[in-house]
């Protein structure tokens, strides 16, 4: 009886401790935001609590990224509001891992960043980024091309750009704020 009350405090105290020692979802973890004030890392942590509630299914797997789909979908916002998405990328450079591509909200790659790494079509709204794209990086290898798509007035979709291997920092007025759907690949 001794060995299992012992065994039971001794699991108890472990939990106790993860539960102490753990961050919260969405909390800010100390490399990436030590750069920012008390109430910065708290607005990024409101962002993020938000960002889960109006889309849930996500695992936040950094201090300000939260992956979607195993991995295929991350969406990242910017530290601090209208910022480059990661603190190390340069604002004004785009900064899509390899493999992926990449829509940004604003324009030289700032504001919240939503990337995709495997084929498919997928509904930008899932992510809350339906007609939000002002710039892109596309970081697929081989060429592949990625196809951009709109819906019109009466709901027809229809291919409106094709993101090329590269990158645009502003996709103009004709094409800003209004993808709907992506294809990577």
């Amino acid at each position: 009886m001794n060995r299992m009350r012992s065994g039971l405090i001794g699991a108890a105290a472990v939990g106790i401790a993860l539960l102490v020692t753990t961050p919260a979802v969405g909390s800010p973890q100390p490399a990436a935001t030590a750069s920012l004030t008390k109430s910065e890392s708290q607005q990024l942590q409101s962002r993020m609590a938000e960002q889960l509630r109006r889309h849930p299914g996500g695992t936040v797997v950094a201090s300000n990224e939260i992956s979607y789909e195993n991995g295929a979908v991350k969406v990242t916002l910017p530290l601090k509001d209208g910022a480059a998405p990661v603190p190390a990328g340069a604002t004004g450079t785009p900064n899509c891992d390899s493999g992926s591509v990449c829509l940004y909200e604003h324009d030289n790659f700032n504001g919240t960043r939503v990337s995709y790494t495997q084929c498919g079509i997928y509904n930008l709204g899932d992510r809350g980024f339906i007609d939000k794209m002002t710039s892109w990086h596309n970081n697929q290898t081989g060429g592949v091309r990625a196809v951009m798509y709109d819906v019109d007035g009466n709901g027809r979709i229809y291919d409106y750009d094709q993101l090329v291997v590269g990158s645009n920092p502003n996709v103009g007025r004709s094409l800003n704020d209004r993808a709907n759907y992506i294809r990577p690949c």
